[in-house]
């Protein structure tokens, strides 16, 4: 069963109805969500793109904002769950209320929050300027059997979910960081409708976003933890980016995405890890390179999977690693991938 939209942002009274195709253009998200449904949006120059797309296990929402006045936008929440709330852009103020005016809770630029609200009207109060906004919602069964002990910080939004609990709790808010703006822009760019892999693919990613909300919050709230934080956030841009590009991933990006210097950085992650950056990049692009000959890759498809601008750089890259050369550590591994005869 598909899970269902819970909660409704209900838009069309403050940017008017749906524009038809020959109506949209150059309206254009800053966020495309792959297979998802899509409505534009405009009345003078205020303008909406609303995109969802809807899962097994997961629900995922996108929102484009331009506003030009204070506005209060009208959410329903059809039943309760525990969202998690990404303000990507916020050029203005943001705050969420329950039908009483009572405040639940706030976003800045930048920020996030998971928070647990049960079935009711809620008001989003939006000052004059431009939001990106993206939220998603899961099963909470992903958590069962203990598995929420681990992240703590949503341990009272899933008792509270089981419970039914009557009034919403919000979590701390932590930074969007760009670890965490990847993750979202590949989980936003990977989906596929009635897919099975695709709906296992959001659930694990819809996880990830979860760790890296913990380390988030750990790492802002919990200084002690600043430099493992760090080094886990480079681990994971190097295994994303060596993974797509190879060698040919350039590290030299890493210190300024992660808001740090060059050394300090290297320091940092040759202590939590015991290896530099480099190393840690070959040591990867190495795996990569016997997954694809253990599987009877030929050394040339090897080479360019794994970014070689030609083939001797690869041999003279694989033999530093492991000792052997391609062809040597193909034929050794020739059994374990038979063929039929």
């Amino acid at each position: 069963m598909i899970m269902r939209k819970s909660a409704l942002f209900k838009t069309e009274s403050i940017f008017g109805r749906a524009l038809r195709q020959s109506e949209i253009k150059k309206l254009t998200p800053s966020l495309k969500i792959q297979d998802g449904e899509i409505i534009y949006r405009r009345t003078g120059s205020c303008s909406s793109i609303e995109q969802d797309f809807k899962g097994y296990l997961g629900y995922l929402q996108h929102f484009d904002w331009v506003i030009d006045r204070d506005i209060v936008v009208p959410v329903q929440v059809k039943q309760r769950d525990v969202y998690a709330i990404y303000a990507m852009r916020a050029r203005g103020r943001l705050h969420l209320t329950d039908n009483e005016g009572k405040h639940i809770m706030a976003l800045g630029e930048r920020r996030a929050r998971y928070v647990y609200l049960p079935p009711g009207d809620y008001s989003l109060h939006l000052s004059a300027g431009r939001y990106q906004l993206f939220d998603f919602y899961f099963s909470i069964g992903i958590f069962d059997d203990g598995a929420d002990e681990t992240f703590d910080f949503l341990k009272p939004l899933l008792d509270a979910h089981r419970s039914a609990a009557s009034e919403p709790i919000v979590t701390v808010d932590f930074h969007v960081g760009t670890e965490t703006e990847i993750y979202i822009q590949v989980l936003c760019a990977g989906l596929k409708k009635g897919d099975l892999d695709s709906q296992i693919f959001i659930i694990l990613t819809m996880k990830e976003l979860v760790k890296l909300s913990l380390e988030e919050i750990r790492q802002e709230y919990d200084p002690g933890s600043h430099a493992a934080a760090i080094a886990a956030s480079a681990k994971l841009l190097i295994e994303i980016n060596t993974e797509a590009y190879g060698i040919q991933y350039k590290l030299d990006v890493l210190p300024s995405m992660l808001n740090i210097s060059r050394n300090h950085l290297q320091f940092i992650f040759k202590a939590e890890t015991g290896q530099s950056l480099k190393q840690y990049q070959n040591v990867l692009v190495s795996k990569k390179a016997k997954a694809l000959l253990t599987a009877q890759k030929t050394i040339q498809y090897t080479s360019d999977a794994c970014g070689f601008v030609n083939v001797q750089s690869f041999c003279r890259f694989f033999k530093k690693e492991t000792g052997i050369t391609p062809a040597e550590f193909r034929d050794d591994n020739a059994s374990k991938f038979p063929t039929n005869g």
